[in-house]
Parts: structure tokens; sequence; C-alpha cells
């Protein structure tokens, strides 16, 4: 995990088990796309794929490197506005829509999309409307399931774009994410856990 602020070029390295690993900082030059467009082809990827991570839509090396920036769909149309997720597996989800969004947040998200821990795309799906304005902290991803916070509800959704279920929260929630095989909610200095299987 790599936390930064807005204007710094330094991210601060945790381990998957909470420890500290470091400071990385961050030469965040110019990469290739994720996919194949107009013929050309992405370079293939090599190294050491165990310190590989993500910050915003680049997949970084241990070096601090940007491999690999997402900047399409998988159907080739442009990723705008959009908010991320990133499964303990190394694999993004993404939610957004080709118009909307801005620093702030995403105005009501059109698409769900996902790609895979090294950066290829692999499916975009369309998102029911109404969920709202949805900024990255409100999105989780386990790698099989999404989940959204929208409206002080959590809803689960497929790869499809499908809305499986939904659950209130019994606080005013304002963050979510994957931890330890479920889905950890946030209000105030309290965290709880959810399980996300269904009997």
């Amino acid at each position: 995990m790599s936390l930064s602020g807005y204007t710094s070029k330094d991210f601060l390295h945790f381990g998957t088990n909470g420890s500290w690993v470091g400071k990385i900082a961050v030469a965040m030059e110019s990469a290739g796309d994720s996919l194949e467009v107009f013929g050309r082809k992405p370079p293939p990827l090599t190294g050491d794929r165990s310190s590989w991570w993500w910050t915003d839509r680049s997949l970084m090396d241990g070096a601090g490197h940007v491999l690999r920036t997402m900047t399409r769909w998988s159907d080739a149309t442009w990723l705008k506005g959009t908010e991320f997720s990133v499964a303990p597996d190394g694999s993004l989800m993404t939610v957004g829509s080709e118009w909307q969004g801005n620093a702030f947040g995403l105005k009501d998200p059109a698409l769900i999309g996902f790609f895979s821990a090294t950066g290829e795309p692999q499916s975009v799906a369309p998102l029911p409307q109404g969920l709202g304005e949805i900024h990255w902290y409100q999105c989780a991803f386990d790698g099989k399931l999404s989940y959204i916070l929208s409206h002080g509800l959590i809803y689960a959704f497929d790869k499809s774009g499908k809305a499986l279920w939904s659950f209130k929260p019994p606080h005013v929630s304002w963050s979510i994410a994957v931890s330890k095989g479920d889905l950890a909610v946030f209000y105030g200095k309290t965290i709880e856990w959810y399980s996300t299987t269904v009997n």
C-alpha cells in the first residue's frame, strides 16, 4: 500500500502486513498505453511483479517507475473521469464514464471496468444510474466483486455491472476497503468488518 499527498512525489510504502517499508520517490514519466490501439501493441512487461503497485491509473515498479498507464477502457474508448480500487491480487477495478468527473470525485459513474495485475484491460460494463458522486475511498474490489458506498448504502456488483445485493451499515460511513477477506467499513475513528459471503 502507498500513500501520498496531491503535490508530493514521495510515497509512504507499507507491506501487506502493515509493516513500514519506507519511502518511494516516484518518477511520473510517461508510459505506454495498456491496450493495442491502431495496430500498436503495448510493450511486454518484465521484472519482479511482487514489487509492482498502483497509483491512480498507473502501474509502478518497485523503484517508482511507471510501467503502464490506463488510458482506455477495454473497448478502446477513452477512460475519463475515473475512480479506482486495487484488489489484494493486484488487479484493478475502475468506475467512470467518458465525460463526467473531476479531481474531487466522479458524478454518477456510468461504467465499471477491470484490468489485470499487469495492466491488461479485461472488460467494461454499464452501471445502474443514480449512484451519485463517487470518490476512490468509496470503492473496494476483492478480485471478484466490486463494492461501492453510495447514499449510505453499500452495493456489491459483479463484473457485468449487475448489483447483487446491498445493505445499510448502522452508522454513517465514509469509506470502505477490502480487508481480511471481508469488507472494512470506516466511520469516525472506528472500523467495522462485514462478511461479503451471501448464504
